[in-house]
């Protein structure tokens, strides 16, 4: 996940270096906003009763929808494009996948532990737990990886 937020962070101080183009986007942003305004509007009396134990206006729901419809696709996107554009470079890149290792494998003592109050809604919990062979292989392919593409001058 923190890979994902410099990533963003990363796309948003280079947008915002650019000053025209970082215009363009929010002159984009108002143009999408105000006709998803107008629609909200005119759609808030037919959703008024669903919503009403939530909030009083439709137009916050359809805006916390898209901003995080658009996060969701910036995630997805860019890490792969990330990692694709680093290969294309010619960056060294290196993957391992412990089957069977769970979320937070590599924290230290960690006993597996389901998190059922953060279910997916395919009915899928969560689980963490550290797996003590992906954790010692971690400890080991890490450094060694950074040793041979990183100097210290």
């Amino acid at each position: 996940m923190r890979e994902s937020w410099a990533l963003i962070r990363s796309a948003w101080l280079t947008a915002a270096s650019y000053r025209m183009a970082m215009f363009i986007s929010l002159f984009g942003l108002v143009f999408v906003l105000l006709p998803l305004y107008f629609i909200a509007n005119a759609l808030q009396p037919a959703m008024q009763q669903t919503i009403s134990g939530e909030a009083r206006q439709y137009f916050g729901f359809v805006v916390l929808g898209a901003i995080c419809f658009s996060l969701v696709s910036t995630c997805t996107t860019s890490l792969p494009s990330a990692i694709d554009g680093a290969i294309g470079r010619g960056a060294p890149i290196e993957t391992q996948i412990y089957p069977g290792a769970y979320h937070a494998f590599d924290a230290p003592n960690q006993p597996r532990r389901e998190l059922p109050d953060y279910r997916t809604r395919a009915g899928v919990v969560p689980i963490i737990g550290t797996d003590p062979a992906a954790r010692q292989d971690v400890l080991t392919r890490v450094p060694a990886f950074l040793a041979r593409y990183l100097t210290t001058q």
